[in-house]
């Protein structure tokens, strides 16, 4: 089922003068929910390594990437996000305390993996051959909206995180709605689907194992200090972080809607 077949079934289900508007924004805030959390994780992940502005540049690159990935297979993102996690479960309940990152996400991504190549050889009509011009698509939106942080950093000084993420999400949403048709005619059906489908499952299980290990933090008092200092940052921010790319997304989807914009069924 494509994402223009599910909107008009939703629509059908309930009857609304701007149920149309309605649900597109829904749908824009969703994908703000799952940008939000890849973009605290890769910025805290990369802020050691990196300056600003080329913090920004390279998290907003790498977040549109995965964000475009979720999205543009919502099908294979799905199952990878129910066996990742289970995978990412039965570790954190073995290693307990002593869980580390560098085995968790690993081991999430390689799930993913498995699922992804196994979904791309036996799903013969699914759209996951567009995959790698999807990411491309992504980061190239991404290292775009990465401008607009930039620019306000030199005028305002330093943005907070939940800021930026208000900021980038809906940037590169609407410049990936923008663009991403046209990387489709020369960039898709270069790799086979099994790699494509590899390729969404390492993004999509590297996220949801990130997940499952910040709720595990969550519900547990004792962790190696490392651990304790990353997971606890991200539990502080989340919310807010989330909260703001949810509502960026929500008001690029009514802008796209209040412009009349066609849905991005690809």
């Amino acid at each position: 089922m494509t994402h223009a077949q599910i909107a008009a079934s939703a629509m059908a289900a309930f009857n609304c003068p701007y149920r149309s508007t309605l649900l597109r924004s829904v749908i824009w805030a969703m994908t703000g929910l799952s940008y939000g959390f890849v973009f605290l994780f890769l910025f805290f992940a990369l802020e050691r390594h990196l300056a600003l502005p080329w913090l920004y540049l390279t998290v907003a690159m790498g977040t549109g990437g995965v964000a475009a990935l979720l999205y543009g297979s919502l099908r294979l993102s799905l199952l990878v996000f129910i066996y990742s996690g289970v995978a990412a479960i039965g570790y954190l309940v073995y290693a307990g305390h002593g869980a580390s990152l560098t085995t968790l996400v690993p081991l999430g991504g390689l799930t993913g993996m498995a699922v992804g190549i196994g979904y791309g050889l036996m799903a013969k009509d699914s759209r996951i051959h567009c995959a790698e011009a999807k990411v491309i698509t992504g980061a190239l939106a991404g290292a775009l909206a990465s401008l607009i942080p930039m620019v306000l950093m030199l005028i305002r000084g330093e943005l907070s995180l939940a800021f930026a993420a208000f900021v980038l999400c809906p940037a590169t949403g609407l410049i990936y709605a923008a663009i991403v048709r046209w990387f489709l005619r020369i960039c898709s059906h270069y790799l086979p689907a099994p790699v494509n489908g590899a390729i969404v499952g390492i993004g999509a299980g590297s996220v949801s194992s990130l997940i499952m290990w910040v709720i595990f933090y969550s519900l547990s008092d004792h962790w190696t200090l490392e651990n304790q200092v990353y997971a606890a940052r991200i539990v502080e921010l989340w919310p807010s972080v989330v909260a703001s790319a949810m509502a960026g997304g929500l008001l690029a989807g009514l802008f796209r809607a209040g412009i009349g914009a066609k849905w991005l069924d690809i």
